[in-house]
């Protein structure tokens, strides 16, 4: 069996996947409080502690206490929203993160690529073929955030540490990926999870290689015939449904190629 060269995993960014989602949490935190805050200033109600004191539980009600759930005690005095108040700031606090969280990681990720924390630290969200991710997709991948973000956001980080390709339910469910910008229209090839089945270059010989098989039958499509002109130096050529070619890695130039019928020659796929 001949050695094989694997490209490097375009995908192993976790490092700044994570600080990218702590700059979204404090700009989401950061517009919340401009926010809401004015509401507190001008609704809290400050009471002297020695007639007034929080409740041990939001559902208690204790002779000269406060039934709101946002009650301090700041030693001489108490402060707190009446429960009608407390129950709007709830209610804002819960309506102006989802739309933040929607117009940054729906709208501008859907649009761009990217959220402003993937911006500033160099990532972008693509579908398996390299091509950015769109609104439809961020929309997905937003959905399913809540569920990532059950236990503290455990689930999310457990599943972006071990699986292959470094992907959260929300990547999964939309078939996305996140990469850093350099990467951006270049097919995601993770090994076990996309790109080529890898083979002895040996076993080549005009028929499919191990782990090949054909395109879906339909309209348009035949079966694909094996390249005439002598393949360079690298691990069996295979059928890419998305180009419509066939792709193998060419380990003596360090880079993918493709086959160009046209040309009746191999082309690096970048160009």
């Amino acid at each position: 069996m001949t050695a094989i060269g694997y490209p490097r995993d375009p995908t192993a960014v976790v490092g700044r996947r994570i600080l990218a989602y702590g700059i979204d949490l404090v700009i989401a935190f950061a517009v919340v409080g401009a926010l809401l805050v004015p509401f507190w200033n001008d609704h809290a109600v400050r009471r002297d502690s020695a007639t007034f004191s929080c409740p041990e539980s939001s559902t208690s009600f204790e002779p000269g206490g406060s039934s709101s759930n946002f009650c301090f005690d700041l030693g001489d005095e108490v402060v707190y929203l009446p429960e009608e108040q407390a129950n709007q700031l709830t209610e804002r606090f819960y309506g102006v993160w989802a739309l933040v969280s929607l117009v940054n990681l729906v709208v501008l990720q859907g649009l761009t690529g990217a959220s402003v924390g993937k911006l500033l630290t160099g990532l972008r969200v693509v579908r398996s073929d390299g091509r950015t991710a769109h609104i439809g997709w961020a929309a997905l991948r937003w959905i399913v955030l809540i569920v990532d973000s059950f236990c503290c956001f455990l689930p999310g980080a457990v599943l972006v540490f071990s699986t292959k390709g470094h992907r959260r339910l929300g990547d999964m469910a939309a078939s996305t990926f996140v990469v850093s910008r350099r990467d951006v229209g270049q097919p995601v090839v993770v090994p076990g999870v996309t790109g080529p089945q890898y083979a002895d270059p040996s076993a080549w010989s005009g028929a499919a290689a191990p782990g090949w098989a054909p395109p879906p039958a339909g309209p348009g499509w035949g079966a694909p015939v094996p390249p005439s002109a002598p393949a360079p130096t690298g691990d069996g050529p295979t059928w890419d449904e998305a180009r419509n070619t066939y792709i193998q890695y060419d380990r003596n130039n360090g880079q993918w190629v493709q086959w160009d019928d046209g040309a009746n020659a191999w082309k690096p796929i970048d160009t």
